[in-house]
């Protein structure tokens, strides 16, 4: 189709609330994997489904399954040392926003 304007999303989208309080149960260690996934995947399915009634050409899936872009490097993996950051510091997150990483215990 000559001419036509290909339109699309880019990124993530947002988390509904069901989703970030799953999250958090399966952190604190009060939901399984599986009924996580299985909300990540409704999540997901609900962004795809808006983007459809919108009438976008290339559909994404907004990465419900992420928590944020740096979230596995803030848990601190065995061996990986990020400069500047310590326990209870700063963590940055997209250009110059910082966030205090929670502490839960």
């Amino acid at each position: 189709m000559q001419g036509a304007l290909i339109t699309s999303a880019v990124g993530s989208y947002p988390k509904p609330d069901y989703l970030v309080r799953a999250r958090n149960a399966f952190a604190q260690g009060k939901l399984e994997v599986a009924e996580l996934r299985r909300l990540e995947r409704q999540a997901t399915e609900y962004w795809v489904r808006v983007q459809e009634r919108v009438g976008l050409d290339v559909l994404v899936h907004g990465e419900q399954e992420r928590g944020d872009m740096v979230a596995f490097f803030a848990g601190e993996p065995g061996g990986v040392v990020i400069e500047g950051m310590r326990l209870g510091g700063l963590v940055r997150s997209y250009g110059n926003r910082y966030y205090h990483k929670p502490i839960i215990g």
